[in-house]
């Protein structure tokens, strides 16, 4: 789904899940192609009903975009162990999806795309 230099309208996602309910609509949308973070791909996914996605809005590396998302829903599903001394077994602590975004996006000081995250179509400006 390319929008570079295009303009991306809703009526392209019909079929794809705008005859669902709204609460079987996606919340979450992670997009890794090349400039995927188009603006008017991303409002046109917020407009069917997605509030976030996260996209890179440059060109992007494939390895760092498979590393970025491995770690970045690691962080979101599991988060990060935390360890107690009586316990044997770590206990996980998953992160919100902006500190799951952050910690991802410095775990990678080389990740190629400017990647970004939007809520209801709109930047989400991340520390």
């Amino acid at each position: 789904m390319y929008a570079g230099n295009s303009i991306f309208k809703q009526d392209f996602l019909n079929g794809l899940w705008l005859d669902l309910p709204q609460e079987e609509r996606p919340l979450l949308i992670v997009l890794s192609a090349c400039s995927a973070g188009h603006k008017d791909l991303i409002r046109a996914f917020s407009k069917a009903g997605c509030k976030y996605c996260i996209a890179p809005v440059f060109e992007t590396d494939w390895e760092r975009a498979a590393l970025f998302s491995a770690l970045f829903y690691t962080y979101l599903f599991l988060g990060e162990p935390v360890h107690s001394r009586s316990e044997t077994q770590p206990n996980l602590k998953p992160y919100g999806l902006e500190v799951a975004f952050e910690k991802a996006k410095k775990r990678l000081p080389r990740l190629t795309g400017w990647w970004k995250m939007f809520k209801d179509g709109n930047e989400i400006f991340i520390k």
